[in-house]
């Protein structure tokens, strides 16, 4: 949907930020090792269903060696109904979300999981799944 003529010519200093959100949402399912379909909350009562990228993860493709240890790996740390907290990427000058084919690119966050009393903590996917990539790759490169 195009935006309100109005909005097209928003003053540049209201709109600074180079992203959009952050906004609460869940994961509806994993998708590959890269890719999640997300249901977010963006505030008036909207919660819209799409696709997202992990931005910054270059994981291996479903078919390609490393593919599927890599999904299962992203279906662990984040699987269905799990809260996440979404920022979206914003392209320079358009100011409209950044996607990859019919994809979002996020930065995804959420809380670890800790023993009962340990205090809480929030941590991004994108980090973790870009540690367990390089472990995978590292894996099938030394076999």
């Amino acid at each position: 949907m195009p935006r309100p003529l109005p909005l097209l010519d928003f003053p540049a200093k209201l709109k600074e930020s180079t992203n959009f959100g952050p906004y609460s949402g869940y994961v509806d399912r994993v998708v590959d090792a890269d890719t999640l379909v997300l249901v977010a909350d963006v505030g008036l009562g909207h919660h819209p269903v799409f696709y997202a990228r992990l931005k910054d993860v270059e994981a291996p493709e479903s078919w390609e060696p490393g593919g599927d240890e890599c999904t299962m790996a992203l279906e662990l740390l984040c699987g269905p109904d799990t809260h996440v907290r979404i920022t979206t990427d914003k392209l320079p000058r358009a100011g409209t979300e950044a996607m990859t084919f019919v994809r979002y690119v996020v930065e995804l966050e959420r809380m670890r999981w800790n023993m009962p009393g340990e205090p809480e903590e929030v941590v991004s996917v994108n980090e973790e799944m870009r540690a367990k990539i390089g472990q995978v790759r590292e894996k099938l490169a030394g076999s």
